[in-house]
């Protein structure tokens, strides 16, 4: 077979072309890394097994080195490379820009069992794809890492249930191909146990939790003087929990009270009362969601 990469490899960009580099790694593109390895040494147990063993012999017909420094190809396209050889190297953190190059660069870190590119481009991962928890759960039970999917399935709790799956068959994104239906189905009946979970919760449940509440004299009723606009709160929060099974739910609601009485408007300690009761209201939701336990095949 042909190879497809061009006769002539590409040099990177700086830093990974310094003269005196010792390894060149050569991505699928045909871009060439010059880098240490020293630095892949301490980065990755895998690149400290293979420097660990010994050479084969070069075959002939067969270009092993450049410029006397040993070449190794690898299956991954240079910008997964660049952000890899990034982290590694002494300097700023590169930036993944894209969801495409945070997940190749998660599989690569896996790969190579490189621990903190692994956290680092899950945390992007999950920033990125906010709005798409379940094109990501996807991505990964496809390549099964566990962790990763747990984080995803408990992201989709943002999103009520008949928003969660693609509506457009013709758009359908590659990774839903992969994932088995039973895994599709166990993300649907998990969201579905959380909202179970949270349709149990009551005012009184969420009030215990978050004490102690706002109070007014002005706007309050007797004999506990809660300040109105948290029943207001309140009444906005537990339906939509009962679709948005989550404490980021609990958060966002909270984030625009709507409150009337100019004396909690006014209130410096009003307000931050409120603020530390919808954290506690968030913290008691995520409790009662981490107890619903995933299934998952892998």
């Amino acid at each position: 077979m042909t190879d497809p990469r061009p006769t002539s490899p590409n040099s990177a960009k700086p830093p990974f072309n310094h003269p005196r580099a010792d390894i060149i790694l050569r991505s699928s593109d045909n871009v060439d890394f010059a880098t240490f390895k020293s630095i892949l040494f301490l980065s990755s147990p895998v690149f400290e097994d293979m420097f660990s063993m010994p050479q084969p012999p070069r075959r002939a017909g067969t270009q092993v080195d450049k410029d006397d420094i040993p070449v190794v190809d690898l299956s991954e396209d240079s910008r997964t490379l660049e952000l890899l050889l990034g982290f590694c190297h002494p300097g700023d953190r590169p930036i993944i820009e894209t969801v495409v190059e945070a997940r190749n660069l998660l599989v690569a870190a896996m790969k190579y069992d490189i621990g903190f590119i692994r956290v680092a481009s899950k945390e992007r991962l999950l920033a990125l794809e906010k709005s798409e928890p379940a094109s990501l759960f996807a991505f990964a039970c496809t390549h099964k890492i566990r962790d990763l999917a747990i984080d995803a399935a408990k992201l989709a709790l943002q999103i009520p249930e008949p928003d969660l799956l693609p509506k457009n068959p013709s758009i359908l994104p590659p990774e839903f191909f992969s994932i088995s239906a039973g895994n599709l189905m166990h993300l649907l009946f998990y969201h579905r146990a959380c909202v179970a979970v949270t349709a149990g919760i009551i005012t009184t449940d969420l009030d215990l939790a978050a004490q102690p509440l706002p109070r007014c004299t002005s706007c309050g009723a007797h004999p506990q003087y809660v300040c109105s606009f948290w029943r207001d709160f309140q009444s906005r929060l537990l339906p939509t929990l009962r679709r948005r099974p989550s404490g980021e739910t609990v958060m966002t609601i909270g984030r625009y009270l709507s409150i009337s009485c100019s004396h909690c408007a006014g209130s410096d300690a009003i307000r931050n009362d409120a603020n530390v009761c919808i954290k506690k209201m968030a913290v008691r939701v995520d409790d009662l969601i981490n107890k619903v336990p995933l299934h998952l095949d892998f």
